[in-house]
């Protein structure tokens, strides 16, 4: 018994630890749509370097891709801090109820997009300030817990 919990501490040891564990999310409600972002996971800067963040983002309306219809879009991105760019790796596509019905990986050749361009959406501008460079996150945000509470907490 005590050699089978010796190898499980040992095996848990290199484990890697849950990728979005954080019970931090931050969300911003509005009537038609809501989003909100894994404060926890992302830290506050200054840094340098690479940043990952989890973002997510709601709509009352359903909307469409590919013929997958979706009401969460569940993005995953990764900050250079240095380069001033962003690299988005993965969109996760959720229904009304939270299910994640769909997974997109994104384009690994495309460039990063740098964040002071008009390409960079307007929350990977605010979660860059945030992260890389120190600044305060908006004010308005309610705690939304953990990621499947601040799910449910988009909705109006």
């Amino acid at each position: 018994m005590r050699r089978a919990m010796v190898a499980a501490v040992l095996l848990s040891a290199f484990q890697p630890p849950a990728a979005w564990a954080s019970d931090n999310w931050q969300i911003y409600k509005g009537k038609a749509a809501s989003w909100g972002y894994d404060a926890g996971a992302l830290g506050r800067g200054p840094r340098s370097g690479a940043l990952n963040a989890r973002y997510a983002t709601y709509r009352v309306t359903a909307d469409t891709l590919d013929g997958t219809v979706y009401h969460y879009a569940v993005t995953t991105a990764v900050f250079n801090c240095s380069a001033r760019t962003t690299r988005v790796t993965q969109i996760a596509l959720h229904d009304n109820d939270g299910a994640q019905i769909d997974k997109l990986a994104a384009n690994s050749e495309a460039p990063p997009t740098p964040i002071d361009g008009n390409d960079a959406d307007q929350i990977s501008k605010i979660l860059f300030s945030i992260g890389c460079k120190g600044d305060p996150a908006p004010g308005g945000a309610i705690a939304g817990g953990d990621f499947e509470s601040a799910l449910q907490k988009m909705k109006p």
